[in-house]
Order: C-alpha cells, then sequence, then structure tokens
C-alpha cells in the first residue's frame, strides 16, 4: 500500500496500478474461511454484470454487508475511488457501487485476530478436514 499503513484503500489503489483484468477480487487476509464462498461470489459479479452491476460483494447471514471479500469490475473501482485514499474507508468506496450481495456462512467470515482466533480456525480446519463440502481442505 502507499502510503505504508494507509489502509485497504490505499493498498487497493496501489495494486489496481498494475492489474490488466476487467474484474478484480478483493479479499482480506485475515479471514482464510473464505473459499467455500468465493465461486458463488464470482458467478453473482458476473451474473449481475450482464445487467448493468459492478460486481459483488458479501453479506453476513445476519444481513451485514460486508467490506471484503468483493468482486468488482476493475474501471467501476477506480471510477470511485477518492482522490485522498490514505485512511480512507473501503466500506465507503464500495458502497457508491451497486454491487449485488451474496450470504456467506458466518464462519466463512471469521477474522484471526488473535492467538485465540488463529487456535479456533486451527481447531475448526482439524474437525473439517477429509469433509467433501470443503474444497479449501484435501482429504487425508
Amino acid at each position: 500500500e502507499s502510503p505504508v499503513g494507509g489502509g485497504p484503500v490505499s493498498a487497493v489503489t496501489e495494486a489496481l496500478r498494475h492489474v490488466t483484468t476487467d474484474w478484480v477480487a478483493i479479499a482480506a487476509g485475515d479471514s482464510p474461511g473464505i473459499a467455500p464462498g468465493v465461486q458463488g461470489l464470482l458467478d453473482a459479479a458476473g451474473l449481475h454484470a450482464q445487467t448493468g452491476g459492478a460486481g459483488a460483494r458479501a453479506l453476513s447471514p445476519n444481513g451485514h454487508l460486508q467490506t471484503m471479500p468483493c468482486c468488482v469490475r476493475s474501471r467501476e473501482l477506480i471510477r470511485v475511488l477518492p482522490d485522498t485514499v490514505d485512511g480512507a474507508a473501503l466500506w465507503r468506496v464500495l458502497d457508491k457501487l451497486d454491487l449485488v450481495p451474496v450470504v456467506f456462512a458466518a464462519e466463512h467470515l471469521q477474522d484471526v485476530d488473535t492467538p485465540a482466533d488463529l487456535d479456533r480456525v486451527r481447531q475448526q480446519l482439524a474437525s473439517d478436514h477429509g469433509r467433501s463440502d470443503r474444497p479449501d481442505v484435501p482429504p487425508r
């Protein structure tokens, strides 16, 4: 991100300088459980774009729009970026776009912010190991 420590909008803006694709996906590095919902997010973004939409973003089961993960048309995202990105809120940027919400399971949106969170995720992955509905975890 530029400037360093400038936040997600700063990081996204810097990354977009190197993007040559029509679409970008944005995900938080501290949300390791999102993989099961990503295909649905990508599919919804593509379908929504057919009617002029800009993409899709996650929605929690209790109805809260999430900032990440999301999938957005690159040119639309560039169009709504603020002039000053240092410290800007990504949710404010995304709220300017026509993004269809896609419900994610609560466990797929959990952050890892503390050692206890990391332990919880490790236990969840260990207990899920080998389940066929978890494509992000290979069977033993």
